[in-house]
């Protein structure tokens, strides 16, 4: 019985040995640690994004028109300022000339206008004034001859011509008859009383014929006549002058004029664009009130640019029509000079009146030459008697007489006849002209005089003003003829060639700004409230390996897109040596919060992180379950803000076998 109590004994000492044995061996858990530290820990959120040019400028035609010369090709590298494409110049710079020779009259008007007059222009218009009126004088006397016929003092000496005719004829028959019968002391005489008259009647003549002769000469009325003809034509081609150059002045300000009227338009259309896009921004709440008015502001300007530039272009067809009718008037005003200044220079040439004045007088001389002659010989042959020869040239002398008295018959029918149609026409014509030429005179005399009106030279400084503008615009055109760079960059989407033909607003080129590039990402609104424009990034360059370049944070946009509902986020990167690309892909790593010197643990080591986070901690050879506040939390670490303390050392594998207060056996740390 003994043998089998010990037995007992022995088999249950065994089992108890046996089962402290086991006890201690499920207790010794084999675990990792770490020492808490102290640390800068980091929360990077890496987001993919987009390489964009700096600058990429969409350049634009201003004007329409030939292009002359594209001096750039794709992707050639060039400095602001530098010409890109020439368009043909030779109309613009033409329309340059002409808008500059048009603003130099106008100045030279206008400081004529301003200018006081010299006493000598005074004395040149008072003398042009006197000059007027003694042609119409002149005129008006001639109309008055021909209206009535000869004056009464011609008709008188015609008539007296005419019974000297008579008296000659008598004288001369009564010679014929005495010297068929022979003569008495009487008539002897008588004879020699009529010898004395002859000499007196030939001396007389004479002094006619000289008088007649000078006018003739002189022909002081007829030159007046053809200098005021002339003066006629020479203004009239002025006048024509005058209208075509309107004409050609309103053509181009028709051309100006509808060339701004296409820039109204286009001007009209992006305003209109503009004010659409800021209102629908605004109603979003995107942009303030203050925007949308100036934007409202801008297309009601472009809407008033528009109406003004549609009633430049109708003021200027108005010109052009109005120009026109003044040439085609002054046109016949000049056809009707000309009618004119070939009458005056036929009568100056052929003076009719006083041509046939100056043939009477002349008759007359040689009638009372041959009176005297008759008489003298009349006057031998009744002293000596009479002889054949002289009865002979006796009966000569009384058809000579005869001759004369028809002569003076035929002058004084002449006189009184009525005048010529054409005559009355050609007079009346010169009085008309005489008396435009005085109300010339006079009005040039007296503007000279008081100079120019202040509503006159408003107007010419109005015309100074409007030949300003468009030798601005000219030159504006020329300017825009040449397409510059504006700023140093790359040229791209070249679209056009040299001899194309383009309208105002095509589009010519790209150029671009690769010096500097940004990266385009978008971010999340819950990382964005981390963000703020300046801070530095670290951005890899996918195209290449291992290319890590720093970049900053440089726009943040204000409003989410709507299709992604996240926000464009621009990040700058400096390109020296462009080898970055419009195009090229890019990881940029934010810094979305960060803390310095702080309890920092493996995230490994953390229980139910996203839960009720805890860790195991060591303590004497046992493990400790302790609760912590998290505070950053990235892909490799935790910072602890509460529940440990640097030194500690806490499970960084196995804990998830651990109980607390297990006994844990380290095996690595």
């Amino acid at each position: 019985m003994n043998n089998r109590y010990y037995k007992n004994i022995l088999l249950i000492t065994a089992i108890f040995l046996l089962g402290i044995s086991l006890t201690v061996t499920a207790q010794q858990i084999s675990v990792e640690v770490a020492p808490v530290q102290k640390e800068d820990i980091k929360n990077v959120k890496i987001v993919n994004g987009v390489i964009r040019p700096y600058k990429n400028i969409r350049i634009s035609s201003e004007i329409g028109g030939k292009i002359d010369q594209v001096k750039v090709e794709m992707g050639d590298r060039v400095k602001a300022n530098e010409n890109l494409i020439v368009f043909d110049q030779k109309e613009i710079k033409l329309n340059v000339r002409k808008a500059e020779a048009t603003l130099a009259a106008a100045r030279a008007n206008l400081q004529d206008l301003k200018n006081q007059p010299e006493q000598h222009q005074l004395a040149a218009s008072k003398a042009g004034v006197k000059q007027a009126q003694a042609s119409l004088e002149s005129a008006q006397a001639n109309f008055k001859k021909v209206k009535t016929g000869a004056a009464p003092e011609q008709i008188d000496a015609s008539i007296a011509g005419v019974k000297q005719a008579e008296a000659a004829l008598k004288k001369a028959q009564a010679n014929y008859e005495m010297a068929q019968e022979g003569a008495t002391e009487e008539e002897i005489q008588r004879v020699e009383a009529q010898y004395n008259q002859s000499a007196a009647s030939l001396e007389g003549a004479r002094q006619s014929l000289e008088v007649i002769k000078s006018m003739y000469d002189n022909r002081t009325v007829q030159k007046q006549q053809k200098i005021n003809a002339e003066m006629k034509v020479e203004t009239t081609e002025k006048q024509i002058e005058s209208a075509e150059a309107r004409i050609e002045q309103s053509k181009i300000n028709l051309t100006q004029a509808q060339n701004n009227l296409e820039k109204a338009k286009n001007n009209l259309e992006q305003a209109q664009k503009e004010y659409e896009r800021v209102k629908s921004l605004y109603e979003d709440e995107v942009v303030s009130e203050k925007q949308l008015d100036l934007a409202k502001n801008q297309y009601e300007n472009a809407r008033s640019a528009v109406a003004n530039a549609k009633t430049a272009v109708a003021n200027a067809e108005q010109s052009i029509e109005s120009a026109r009718i003044s040439k085609e008037q002054a046109e016949i005003s000049h056809q009707n000079a000309l009618k004119n200044l070939e009458l005056a220079q036929e009568e100056f040439q052929n003076p009719t009146q006083l041509k046939q004045q100056l043939v009477n007088a002349q008759t007359q001389v040689e009638v009372s030459k041959a009176n005297k002659d008759l008489a003298k010989a009349n006057l031998e042959k009744t002293r000596q008697g009479t002889r054949k020869e002289q009865l002979e040239a006796s009966q000569a002398g009384v058809e000579q007489a005869q001759a004369s008295l028809e002569s003076a018959q035929a002058q004084l029918a002449q006189l009184k006849s009525q005048p010529k149609a054409e005559d009355l026409a050609r007079a009346e014509a010169g009085v008309k002209q005489a008396e435009a030429s005085l109300e010339r005179a006079e009005a040039n005399y007296l503007q000279l005089k008081k100079g120019a009106s202040e509503e006159k030279i408003k107007a010419s400084e109005a015309n100074v003003a409007q030949a300003e503008v468009a030798l601005e615009s000219a030159q504006n055109r020329l300017e825009d003829s040449i397409i510059k760079a504006p700023i140093n960059g790359l040229i791209t989407n070249l679209q056009v060639e040299a001899g194309e033909m383009v309208n105002p607003g095509t589009p010519l080129l790209n150029l671009v700004k690769l010096s500097q590039v940004y990266v385009e990402t978008d971010v999340s609104a819950g990382d964005l409230k981390n963000l703020e424009v300046g801070d530095k990034v670290k951005v890899d360059i996918l195209a290449y390996d291992n290319m890590v370049k720093e970049g900053q944070i440089n726009n943040i946009s204000p409003v989410a897109d709507r299709q992604t509902q996240s926000f464009p986020v621009k990040v700058l990167l400096k390109n020296e040596n462009l080898n970055l690309k419009g195009g090229m892909f890019a990881d940029v790593h934010y810094n979305l919060d960060q803390s310095q010197d702080t309890i920092v643990v493996p995230v490994e080591a953390v229980i139910d992180l996203d839960g009720s986070p805890e860790v195991f901690v060591i303590e004497k050879g046992k493990a400790v379950r302790r609760k912590i506040k998290t505070g950053i939390i990235n892909t490799n670490k935790v910072e602890v803000l509460e529940g440990l303390k640097e030194g500690e050392k806490i499970v960084v594998d196995g804990q998830y076998s651990l109980q607390e207060g297990d006994q844990v056996e380290v095996i690595s740390q």
